[in-house]
């Protein structure tokens, strides 16, 4: 009985370390195969990421003339999507984020045209014409451009001042609310040269339409930006969403029809 419980053992251990060697085999089979898989679809991501990145540079020389402008509008595109896809998970209607798109799509086909049609050039130009005969002719709409909505920046940058409460710290800090008012007339001037010099040359068709979408792309994702600050997020809907709401009101009725039902000992 001994020498058969002996060799019931050594064969039970010799099955197991068979057992043991075989799996090992199989976990070793598997960490391959799933090390090629994961090599595989790296491959793939990579891929298609060369492929969205090609085509972004490719229409960006051929529609614009210049690789850069595919990489502007790929990058904008990108971040435009990734943050609706964001604010879709946070219960933000799709169809309101796409009215969104729709409009800064409009806008930017529209600032395309205008700055094809040199429409501001003619118009600085023609206000030059009055107000600035002694600057040269082919100067005239740049520097008409960058003071006269530098001059609207400043006024702007002013009213958003006072706004914010820009009236009280007068009272309260007189010297300090004097340096920060100019502060904010500068970088305000500054925002509308910059913007008047841009708008007062005159640009080709195709670098307009690709700084026009750009400007459309830029417009996406501040309207996207406002709404989720002005709109917040709501806390009920994504209760709605991701709370087992049902199941929670479902279980608690069922424990209240078996406490009514269940016997109740006999007092006394």
């Amino acid at each position: 009985m001994g020498a058969t419980r002996d060799a019931f053992r050594r064969l039970l251990d010799a099955h197991i370390e068979l057992a043991r060697i075989e799996l090992s085999q199989i976990g070793g089979a598997v960490a391959q195969l799933a090390g090629l898989i994961g090599c595989a679809l790296a491959l793939v991501i990579f891929a298609v990421f060369m492929l969205v990145l090609g085509a972004a540079l490719f229409f960006g020389e051929w529609l614009f003339g210049s690789l850069g402008w595919g990489v502007l509008h790929a990058v904008l595109i990108f971040g435009a999507l990734a943050l609706t896809a964001v604010m879709v998970g946070l219960a933000f209607s799709p169809v309101r984020l796409f009215l969104w798109f729709l409009l800064a799509f409009v806008l930017g086909i529209v600032v395309s045209l205008v700055l094809g049609f040199d429409v501001f050039n003619q118009i600085y130009g023609a206000i030059g014409d009055a107000l600035l005969p002694g600057v040269g002719a082919a100067d005239r709409p740049l520097v008409t451009g960058v003071l006269l909505v530098g001059l609207i920046g400043i006024v702007l940058a002013l009213i958003a001042f006072f706004r914010l409460g820009g009236g009280g710290a007068f009272r309260e800090r007189p010297g300090s609310a004097l340096l920060q008012l100019l502060l904010v007339l500068l970088v305000g001037f500054l925002y509308g040269a910059v913007l008047g010099a841009l708008t007062a040359i005159t640009y080709a068709w195709r670098p307009a339409f690709g700084l026009g979408l750009t400007v459309g792309y830029l417009l996406w994702v501040v309207f996207l930006i406002v709404d989720l600050f002005r709109i917040g997020i709501d806390d009920e809907a994504l209760k709605e969403r991701f709370y087992p709401s049902r199941t929670i009101d479902t279980t608690k009725e069922t424990l209240e029809w078996l406490q009514k039902r269940m016997p109740r000992e006999n007092e006394s």
